[in-house]
């Protein structure tokens, strides 16, 4: 098969960066070159890249646009949902699903996480058999030998912390959003669920009494158990400073967002959650999830809280996680049975073979010769192809391109300008992020081909590839066949 461009779009590498980048070396094996593009970039990554295929975070309503463009242009679309495993109800995933069939009936490959979210979309017309593949997510991999050892690895700074670790996972997005004011937020999720804002706001105000009351939680955790270290790991799309002055100075207690939740998950000798999904991810690996069933939840969450013990107060809590320490814990029977179902249905396997699915699966679509439009991604990445672009955008786009500016031109600076924040931003990465990951990947990797595993090389798209119509900037990182 003639060698490909595939873009794999990044939504928040706090969470998706290794999974991809080992669905990328998985794909190098193929011979195709991979992006990982920033999800916050890729309106200038994707056209200026002009690949052959993009696979997206998620086909919703607020990138449903795009995704068209990008069939228009003739880029193949494929879908892997960065949060396809376990949702409040299966109907809250059909409230936000793209609702133009034209663009659903144009996705090439939607990878679905487990059959059970598969045969739903499949059921209600969404999408069709010949469309899904049931693979995994490749996230997930990393809970499974070898690739175990690679996170391990790659997260040896979780080390400091000292052991035995209970973490704590933190899921008040909306209460604490990390990329706008509260009161934005709210205005944003009343909006695009087409609710009444007063609904949003009271979901606000029920999240921000149960942030209060899993921090007091930890607090007096860490007081009852010193010699145990307690790390609190807010959601990715949580902001860290709130948490600043919430906490009691303690040496055994410590508020962390570094590294995906693996690294920290194959250490922790407990899971303390309140209706988060790590939950269904500590009891696939053997880690015992207690839920603080007193602190309010805004949706309830039926699966992680069906493999979690249900504790009626913090004593109760603390009594439990005392055993757990002590290794006295029994995981009751009825536990284990939904953990096994609820892997099969939601995960399919954890197996760490996602990511060779998914490769699978996107290989599967690229065949024949590339019929990727320059020019329209020429037009696509000033905008003008979208179907609500405005006139003025159109008409300073043609003027731009008149006076042969780049991209970057700003009219009303007089002067070339970019994402000046982006170093900054919660979804930044970078090249040595990518390496430090594909490096604790690739011996794993030759020896679980038996030596057929050929490397790969991590570099900086702009080092490696030609960026089109005057885009000098490019953030993504190319991972490529050697």
């Amino acid at each position: 098969m003639k060698s490909k461009k595939i873009a794999l779009v990044v939504d928040n590498p706090y969470r998706d960066l290794p999974g991809l980048i080992l669905t990328a070396m998985q794909l190098c094996q193929s011979g195709h070159t991979c992006y990982l593009v920033p999800l916050n970039l890729r309106d200038w990554e994707v056209w200026s890249l002009a690949p052959d295929f993009v696979l997206l975070n998620y086909l919703k309503k607020n990138n449903q646009e795009f995704a068209r463009c990008a069939m228009e242009a003739g880029i193949r679309v494929g879908i892997l949902d960065t949060e396809g495993g376990i949702f409040t109800s299966l109907d809250a995933y059909g409230v936000e699903i793209a609702p133009d069939d034209a663009v659903r009936r144009g996705i090439d490959c939607f990878c679905s996480w487990g059959p059970k979210l598969a045969n739903y979309i499949v059921d209600h017309g969404w999408f069709t058999d010949k469309q899904i593949s049931v693979t995994g997510c490749p996230r997930l991999d990393f809970y499974a030998a070898p690739w175990r050892d690679a996170s391990l690895k790659a997260s040896s700074y979780a080390d400091a912390y000292g052991r035995p670790q209970v973490l704590i996972s933190g899921v008040f997005t909306l209460a604490n959003p990390a990329f706008e004011d509260p009161a934005e937020e709210a205005r944003g999720v009343a909006a695009f669920l087409g609710l009444p804002e007063e609904q949003v706001l009271e979901w606000q105000r029920i999240e921000h009494a149960g942030m209060l009351e899993l921090v007091d939680l930890s607090n007096q955790l860490a007081a009852r158990f010193p010699k145990a270290a307690f790390i609190y790991r807010p959601h990715p799309f949580e902001k860290l400073s709130t948490y600043d002055n919430l906490f009691t100075k303690r040496d055994n207690l410590h508020v962390v967002k570094k590294g995906t939740v693996d690294g920290w998950m194959l250490r922790a000798s407990a899971l303390i959650q309140r209706g988060c999904s790590t939950a269904t991810e500590a009891s696939m690996i053997g880690v015992p999830a207690l839920s603080p069933k007193w602190i309010p939840c805004r949706g309830f969450m039926e699966a992680p809280e069906s493999v979690s013990i249900q504790c009626e107060s913090a004593g109760e809590l603390g009594d439990r996680l005392e055993e757990i320490l002590a290794g006295d814990l029994n995981v009751p029977q009825f536990i284990q049975d939904n953990i096994r179902q609820i892997t099969a249905e939601w995960f399919l396997s954890i197996d760490g073979d996602a990511h060779q699915r998914v490769a699978r699966a996107i290989g599967d679509t690229l065949t024949g010769g590339s019929d990727v439009s320059l020019k329209y991604c020429a037009r696509a990445i000033d905008g003008v192809t979208y179907r609500e672009a405005p006139l003025s955008r159109r008409l300073r786009s043609s003027v731009r391109r008149g006076l042969g500016r780049s991209v970057h031109w700003s009219f009303s600076r007089f002067q070339n300008v970019f994402h000046d924040g982006w170093e900054q931003s919660d979804k930044h990465f970078n090249l040595a992020d990518v390496r430090s990951v594909a490096e604790s990947i690739q011996p794993l990797a030759r020896n679980r081909s038996g030596g057929a595993w050929s490397n790969v090389g991590i570099h900086r798209a702009a080092d490696v590839a030609e960026y089109r119509f005057g885009y000098l900037q490019g953030r993504a990182v190319a991972v490529t066949p050697n």
